[in-house]
């Protein structure tokens, strides 16, 4: 099973790029996570993933 599929996630838009540039991820803004369980899980999958993706690890470093 693929991270997307697991997550629900099948219908997301792809990107060409992980992150846009000098974009700052802030805890003020967006809404309040229920369950911040699913994100712990996305999280800790896609810091797996930058084994093979180091590509990934400074946006995954951002939100994790």
């Amino acid at each position: 099973m693929d991270m997307l599929s697991k997550y629900g996630m099948t219908n997301c838009k792809p990107i060409i790029v992980p992150l846009e540039k000098n974009m700052r991820l802030s805890t003020d803004t967006g809404d309040i996570l229920e369950d911040p369980t699913m994100y712990k899980r996305i999280v800790g999958t896609l810091i797996y993933m930058t084994i093979t993706r180091p590509d990934l690890t400074y946006v995954v470093g951002l939100v994790s």
